[in-house]
């Protein structure tokens, strides 16, 4: 059973649109896992403020909570806070946009307030000018020496490649991950998985009809994620997932979008117990 309500975030006009541009984005998500050993349901809620200025410099803050029905033991709650800043520049011998990116995520679980875990993340992103490919590579290190005499690090190196194939109105996307940790009770020696996902636009005119359907895959072992302080075991799978967005009746600043997205997984665990995972998203966003 899934619990969704709505956020509602009112904003005022800007008299410097032209200058600066702000999105605050809102996202609660429920997922409902069957035959796993380990989770029983997960319930996300964020809230995001980006501010761009002239679509080159960029600043970005946001609070997201995790809520975990374990099978087995008592719920688990971690708070993540997020900080970033970014920069665009745009090469005409490329014809692409440059990014360069760097946050810093926080987590923290209810149970142990006083052990707060730094994650740095750092990338670099290349978008063409008429949007037909999309590349990044991203490194990211959690630290969870906190008082500990020996460090303990996790780390994350990802990439994505994606671009417009000759179906028209799709897109196709690989992301590739690798992640080590100097602690041997985290991960053991160096997982690596590949996603792919093709996604596939309708330009539905009805407002229940979805926008897109997109079909993925993975191979491969995450068995850690460096943004989660939740235990999160995933192995090769595959996903269905629907996306729907619909504009409201109402308008409270120059755009406002309600979207709603449906999605299905299944995947292996590391025992190779095979669950799957049904999860519903809500999410708003508005643009001034």
């Amino acid at each position: 059973m899934f619990l969704l309500s709505g956020i509602l975030i009112f904003s005022s006009s800007n008299a410097t649109a032209d200058t600066f541009a702000h999105t605050v984005s809102a996202a609660l998500s429920s997922t409902t896992y069957s035959g796993s050993t380990l989770r029983q349901q997960l319930t996300d809620y964020s809230v995001s403020i980006h501010t761009a200025f002239r679509e080159k410099v960029g600043i970005l803050a946001g609070y997201k909570q995790t809520l975990l029905n374990a099978r087995s033991e008592p719920q688990q709650s971690q708070t993540q806070v997020l900080l970033g800043a970014e920069h665009y520049h745009y090469a005409d011998t490329i014809q692409s946009r440059i990014g360069y990116h760097a946050q810093l995520y926080t987590l923290s679980l209810k149970q142990q307030r006083a052990n707060i875990t730094p994650v740095y993340t750092g990338g670099l992103s290349a978008l063409d000018f008429r949007q037909r490919y999309y590349f990044d590579l991203y490194y990211a290190l959690s630290d969870y020496t906190h008082s500990q005499s020996v460090s303990d690090h996790a780390h994350q190196l990802s990439s994505a490649i994606e671009f417009k194939p000759f179906i028209q109105a799709s897109w196709l996307s690989l992301q590739f991950f690798s992640i080590w940790s100097n602690n041997p009770t985290r991960v053991a020696g160096t997982l690596g998985a590949l996603r792919t996902e093709w996604t596939q636009y309708t330009y539905a005119s009805g407002r229940l009809l979805p926008t897109s359907i997109a079909l993925g895959t993975q191979f491969g072992t995450q068995r850690f994620q460096v943004l989660h302080r939740i235990a999160t075991i995933d192995n090769s799978g595959n996903t269905v997932n629907q996306s729907w967005w619909m504009e409201p009746r109402w308008q409270l600043n120059d755009i406002t979008r309600i979207g709603v997205n449906l999605a299905w997984s299944d995947y292996s665990d590391d025992q190779n117990n095979y669950f799957n995972a049904l999860s519903t998203s809500v999410y708003l966003n508005a643009r001034w």
